[in-house]
């Protein structure tokens, strides 16, 4: 405290006990000058002392939203180096529809699933459906898998957070959508007699035929980019493709077929050859309708990624009725019964 302050204290004290008295005497009217003065000054420097105060105020607030920034920055930090704990379900495939009997086989044990079982940030084993069972299994960084009836997916070699890696389709089918991945990763579905990679699509694998030499891996392709490698050769797919899903055709006879006719004399017979019948005209050829299919299909996806399950159900619907023996009637089945539960 100056010594002007404390003066004008002094002076002013008196005032809080008695009655002002007008003094005369000429060092009360010095004094009194002086403490005027200093009050005048006081009261000048009032809106300067506030502008002080509110900056010291703002100055505080901002040092503090500095410091929460510096907390937020180094938590997000922590968590991207991996040291959230195991409990959180960053990076967990989640188990997001599913119907029948579905279990999730780890070191030959037997777990059955529900809707919103987790399986972990880096899943193993194997996941199998029953008779009439499906299920739908959902990474947190955008990978889902739908896989079908009767079906075997081996999850130990997809990646920690489920995106990009292998899974193994030993039987069955699995319908993929995979996000977008970054240059030099890539997502693959390994068979017993093909390897699928992709960098970002959605698309179907099916493996027909029961034993491993007798099996064949048919490929569909909805969006995007496929590669197919096969022991005989690597096969570019894209959207509306498919490969290796083609009905097995039926053998023809390579020779007509031989009758034996007697000859006169009672020689031996010697066989001749019967001409084979004249084939029936064939029907005109009817033009794909694959196309129209395809847009059916593509259609109902883009309506299901909108949550527009409705219209997803009718375009489906649409699908299966007009086109019933379509090679898109599998693929579009199990999206309306993903889409049915969903509503």
């Amino acid at each position: 405290m100056s010594s002007e302050a404390r003066e004008a204290r002094d002076f002013l004290a008196p005032l809080r006990e008695r009655p002002v008295v007008v003094s005369s005497d000429e060092q009360q009217l010095t004094r009194r000058e002086r403490v005027l003065v200093h009050l005048r000054a006081q009261v000048r420097d009032i809106p300067r002392m506030h502008v002080r105060t509110a900056r010291r105020r703002w100055l505080a607030a901002a040092g503090g939203l500095a410091a929460a920034a510096g907390v937020a920055l180094l938590v997000t930090q922590w968590a991207a180096e991996g040291g959230a704990s195991a409990g959180t379900t960053n990076g967990q495939m989640t188990v997001s529809a599913l119907s029948g009997r579905v279990v999730h086989v780890v070191e030959g044990v037997e777990h059955p699933l529900s809707a919103g079982s987790v399986l972990g940030a880096e899943p193993r084993g194997e996941l199998r459906t029953a008779s009439r069972a499906n299920v739908s299994i959902e990474a947190a960084a955008g990978l889902q898998l739908d896989l079908q009836e009767r079906s075997k997916l081996g999850l130990s070699e997809l990646d920690a957070g489920g995106v990009s890696g292998s899974v193994h389709l030993s039987s069955g089918q699995v319908r993929c959508s995979v996000p977008s991945l970054p240059s030099g990763e890539h997502f693959s579905v390994i068979t017993p007699d093909a390897r699928v990679v992709v960098h970002g699509t959605v698309f179907s694998v099916e493996v027909r035929g029961e034993s491993v030499g007798d099996t064949k891996t048919c490929v569909r392709v909805t969006d995007g980019v496929v590669v197919v490698h096969r022991a005989a050769a690597v096969e570019r797919l894209e959207a509306g493709n498919s490969s290796g899903c083609e009905l097995p055709a039926v053998a023809e006879e390579d020779q007509a077929p031989v009758e034996e006719v007697a000859t006169p004399g009672g020689k031996s017979p010697r066989p001749e050859r019967v001409a084979p019948p004249v084939p029936a005209p064939r029907a005109p050829v009817k033009p794909s309708t694959l196309a129209e299919e395809n847009r059916l299909l593509q259609s109902a996806l883009a309506a299901e990624a909108r949550g527009e399950h409705r219209a997803a159900e009718d375009y489906l619907r649409s699908l299966l009725t007009n086109y019933p023996k379509s090679p898109l009637a599998q693929d579009a089945e199990a999206a309306l019964r993903r889409v049915r539960q969903r509503k």
